[in-house]
């Protein structure tokens, strides 16, 4: 090459199309960059991929597509119908075939980034870049190797990001089209699409005025957009045969835009919560900006910026550039004024940030845009390819090596291991009245797909407060009464929770959520029912039946958790899979305390008393800086059982002293007492 040519800078990116390869270098690096750009990203994802169920929604989603069911609101009928084919798969657990399809789909719009970038830079290695800081962003990682909504959700707005630019080197009226039907496609599956479809299409309407501000065009604009909202006749469909796991009565008009609008949540809500949110708005904005270097790293930040730059500057550009600015401010903003979920708290706040991967990918996108920028400026020589590749490929190795431990779920089977236990532990024929969705998810997963304890009734008291729940109940599990119409607390036209258990008092042993009735205002069933721990549930016992100690303290023991707890240490705090320690040991401190309080209060029971400060005595020895509250409670065992061994009488002393050190209560009625007795 010339030396002027050599110090003169690449052309500035533009929107002008890859020019035709003429050799076989060129032709390798059109055809076979997004190829292995595939290869790769889809064979880390399947090597990290989750080989079962994980927590969050994964496990209602699986089940709903495996047995033709509906999903919550809204329904995600296109990500129900493409999982249900996966799940014809011949190999592997049901949740593992579905697991793949979100691999494939963060895999497709991975590439479809890639395709993107180049076109809009005429830069390869700038798509790859993109791809690659999209595709090992730990956030959209750990949703890629999952059963959920979300890599769809990615694969369509990489679409329709690539339809736009597409559009914009040509004004080609298909590209206008297929953008539309993109966005239908994206309504199908997930509402927050609206926030990127819309802005395309309008800039689209905008930009394109003198040939689609006819007729024929719009309406062929609007009949793709409606064509790509057909899945939505997939919900009533599905409600018709009354799957045992699904949501709503879709197959009726006025259960259809219930489910569609997400009334049932709150239409615009991301949770059907009613906490003091106030603050979110700026808190979430402040924890999405704090996170997002970790999501492309500092360089990524650094490059979307400089993208942004060159690329507003640039008037065949600027107008789709802009467009982008106002798809990520408005899913940004939009988002975090309706989310309302409690962000102090971790779970909720993990939940949250699973929504910012579209704005992620946004921002790899203007990464890419930047690194083109700079590339522009490498003066041309033989070597400018190698260096440019270099560069890519060395950010994307380290991006993915830097998140590949804590990203991959090879291993995962905790959350199904929790439910098989659970499970396990059930007497036969038993009626298991549950809260929450880890529990419920999990169990309708290992029943309805791997067909394991389907002897065991499962029903959600969550869904019973909706009038559609009855309906499914009848259908799927006759033998279960449901005395009305839903369960609603006193003073609705529900019924209340003593009828529920009177109903089925006298044909299953029930079982309950350990904390169920923490949060119910609802205490209809003191009267006449109590609830006795049994591992991370409680026993529901009418004050009617007998009482076997012996066999409670041996069924109860056999009931308790089992979990690995240094594997759920090397989870996040906030995951589903780090929550089970919580109730690994609240399980066995609550069964501790009941038997002690028992044998107290029943002549001091030595069996109950014995195995109560046994209980209690494995939770000191294991757990991390006990809280106070368990040895006042072991203290208090100690001085029972001294009327059978006077040597308790130490012990007692002891653990009263142990309580006083790490600080009691203030308000602790007992506290006078305990002080007296460690003093004699």
């Amino acid at each position: 090459m010339a030396k002027k040519n050599r110090n003169r800078p690449a052309e500035l990116p533009s929107f002008s199309p890859i020019e035709p390869a003429h050799d076989q270098e060129s032709r390798l690096l059109r055809w076979g960059l997004p190829v292995i750009a595939a290869l790769g990203v889809f064979l880390v994802y399947l090597s990290t991929l989750a080989p079962s169920i994980v927590g969050g929604d994964t496990g209602e989603l699986i089940t709903v597509a495996y047995k033709s069911g509906v999903a919550h609101p809204p329904g995600y009928p296109l990500f129900t119908m493409l999982a249900k084919l996966f799940t014809f798969i011949p190999f592997g657990t049901i949740a593992w075939r579905v697991n793949l399809l979100s691999a494939l789909c963060d895999t497709g719009a991975a590439v479809i980034l890639l395709l993107a970038v180049r076109r809009w830079t005429r830069n390869s290695w700038a798509g790859l870049l993109a791809a690659g800081l999209f595709a090992f962003s730990p956030l959209v990682w750990r949703y890629a190797v999952v059963a959920e909504v979300f890599a769809l959700n990615n694969l369509i707005v990489a679409l329709m990001i690539y339809l736009a630019v597409r559009y914009q080197e040509d004004r080609e009226l298909k590209f206008a089209y297929l953008s539309a039907l993109a966005f239908g496609l994206g309504m199908s599956n997930h509402h927050t699409s609206l926030f990127f479809g819309a802005p395309i299409m309008v800039w689209i309407f905008i930009t394109g005025r003198a040939k689609l501000w006819s007729l024929r065009p719009l309406m062929v604009t609007a009949v793709c957009f409606c064509v790509g909202l057909l899945p939505y006749v997939y919900l009533p469909l599905a409600d018709l045969h009354t799957a045992p796991f699904s949501w709503g009565h879709t197959s009726t008009l006025k259960g259809f835009v219930v489910h569609l609008l997400r009334r049932e949540y709150g239409t615009l809500q991301l949770g059907a919560h009613k906490l003091d949110t106030r603050g979110n708005f700026l808190l979430g904005m402040r924890q999405f900006f704090l996170a997002l270097p970790a999501q492309v790293y500092y360089i990524g930040l650094v490059l979307a910026l400089i993208g942004l730059y060159f690329a507003l500057r640039n008037k065949k550009t600027a107008s789709l550039t802009t467009t982008t600015v106002v798809a990520f401010c408005l899913y940004v903003l939009v988002f975090h004024a309706l989310a309302n979920l409690p962000l102090d708290d971790p779970l909720f706040l993990g939940i949250h940030m699973r929504f910012w991967q579209q704005a992620t990918l946004v921002v790899c996108v203007w990464a890419g845009l930047g690194f083109g920028a700079l590339a522009a400026f490498i003066p041309q020589s033989r070597w400018r390819n190698v260096e440019m590749a270099s560069v890519a490929v060395l950010v994307i190795s380290a991006h993915a090596l830097t998140n590949f431990a804590t990203e991959s779920q090879r291993h995962n089977f905790v959350i199904r291991d929790y439910g098989r236990a659970l499970l396990t532990a059930l007497p036969p024929g038993s009626l298991l009245w549950t809260k929450g969705d880890l529990m419920i998810n999990v169990l309708g997963y290992l029943q309805q797909c791997e067909g394991y304890r389907n002897d065991v009734r499962v029903i959600d008291q969550e869904y019973l407060k909706k009038t559609w729940m009855k309906r499914l109940v009848n259908a799927n599990y006759p033998e279960v009464t449901i005395p009305g119409p839903f369960y609603g607390a006193p003073g609705t036209a529900g019924y209340d929770t003593k009828q529920l258990f009177d109903a089925n008092a006298n044909r299953f042993r029930m079982f309950i959520n350990l904390d169920s009735f923490l949060y119910e205002t609802d205490r209809s069933w003191e009267k006449d029912y109590k609830f006795w721990p049994f591992g991370t549930l409680n026993m529901i016992v009418s004050n009617r039946d007998g009482f076997n100690a012996h066999a409670y303290v041996e069924e109860s023991e056999k009931g308790l958790p089992n979990f690995d707890l240094n594997t759920l240490r090397t989870y996040p705090s906030g995951s589903w899979e780090n929550l089970l320690i919580k109730d690994y040991w609240a399980a066995r401190f609550n069964r501790s305390s009941f038997l002690i309080s028992y044998g107290a209060a029943h002549g001091n029971d030595r069996e109950m008393l014995e195995a109560g400060a046994a209980g209690l005595e494995d939770i000191t020895a294991r757990i991390p800086n006990p809280p106070p509250l368990i040895f006042k409670q072991l203290g208090q065992a100690y001085r029972k059982l001294t009327v059978y061994d006077p040597a308790n009488l130490v012990k007692m002393k002891a653990a009263w002293s142990r309580y006083l050190e790490l600080g009691p209560q203030p308000n602790d009625p007992d506290l006078a007492e305990i002080r007296k007795a460690i003093s004699e």
